[in-house]
């Protein structure tokens, strides 16, 4: 078989703003070098982590081989233990590469060989959300045809652990990468579990010029922060994500509902204040709009984890549709 190169891998990359070569595998980032060592020096160690989660990456081409083999290597990032890589051909699920993270924290090796079907497709791998994959090998028919996937668009999507991805089973289903499908882009899942409003962060510049930006902290910050320490630092972040890419669309998101919530607001300032700081943004800096998540999700336990606070698939399904609804009002 043919094993692809690394310029080919990095052709058919989405969802990584660099894919490097190291210790003979494939690494796919979703942070600049510099993003990564902000959030080694400034943030926890935890935090600097889970940067390394391949949350959003897909490698995606069409071809005529009628076999594929894939070799992974998956490190903990999130403290999660299991991991799946789905595979799509012409947007069928035909199978993935799942396992489990052995307890002493060794890196687990997993592979798997699909048979694609004659004629040309196009192959679609999705990459675990929680933890650090990297690519063995991804070997093809000898002489097999490999075109990349242009996207119409791109989009930076900043967040939490709900953007991040957790707790979605499948990745496919969180519904950040449900509407960076939908939205047919190049998207570059920034979400990070735990994390809030760093205007630090948003000061440093990716390396492409994005047409949308979607922004959707707040939870954490609501936990964490004074109101006055959160209405300064959410406007200071989105300025800077508005000095950095002029022509960007923003759509700033506020949280959605969760069970949670109830137990923290007797000891927090009001929640609806978050919102309505959020809310005032729209009147201050050009071009950004401001969704209200409030109803994105159902206020059913049964589309949210068993921790109360993260969507399972079934609210992910939900959020992305609803969000959906809102973004094609924006965008059109």
């Amino acid at each position: 078989m043919m094993e692809l190169s690394l310029q080919q891998i990095r052709l058919i990359t989405h969802g990584a703003v660099r894919v490097d070569r190291e210790d003979g595998t494939v690494r796919f980032h979703r942070f600049t070098k510099e993003q990564e060592e902000l959030y080694r020096d400034k943030s926890y160690p935890s935090f600097y982590n889970r940067t390394f989660a391949t949350a959003g990456v897909t490698l995606e081409f069409d071809t005529d081989s009628e076999s594929l083999s894939l070799s992974l290597e998956v490190a903990v990032s999130c403290g999660y233990r299991w991991f799946t890589h789905s595979i799509f051909v012409d947007d069928q699920r035909i199978g993935e590469v799942a396992g489990f993270i052995p307890q002493d924290d060794t890196p687990a090796k997993a592979e798997g060989m699909f048979s694609l079907g004659s004629g040309m497709k196009r192959v679609r791998i999705v990459f675990p959300w929680n933890e650090a994959s990297r690519l063995r090998s991804l070997k093809l028919d000898d002489d097999a045809i490999v075109l990349p996937v242009q996207k119409r668009r791109t989009a930076l999507i900043f967040g939490d652990s709900i953007t991040q991805g957790y707790t979605a089973w499948l990745p496919e289903n969180s519904y950040a990468s449900r509407i960076t499908r939908w939205l047919d882009a190049d998207g570059i899942n920034k979400g990070i579990g735990g994390a809030g409003y760093w205007p630090e962060l948003a000061q440093i510049k990716d390396c492409f010029a994005p047409e949308l930006v979607l922004i959707a902290y707040g939870a954490n910050d609501w936990r964490a922060k004074t109101e006055a320490e959160f209405a300064s630092e959410a406007e200071e972040f989105c300025l800077c994500i508005r000095n950095s890419y002029p022509d960007a669309k923003i759509i700033v998101l506020t949280p959605i509902w969760m069970k949670t919530r109830e137990v923290h607001q007797k000891d927090r300032w009001p929640f609806e204040n978050l919102v309505s700081c959020l809310k005032a943004l729209e009147g201050k800096i050009d071009g950004l709009t401001v969704i209200d998540g409030t109803d994105l999700v159902p206020w059913d336990l049964a589309c949210f984890a068993e921790d109360l606070a993260h969507p399972n698939d079934i609210g992910f399904a939900c959020y992305a549709q609803a969000l959906q609804m809102r973004l094609a009002e924006i965008l059109e």
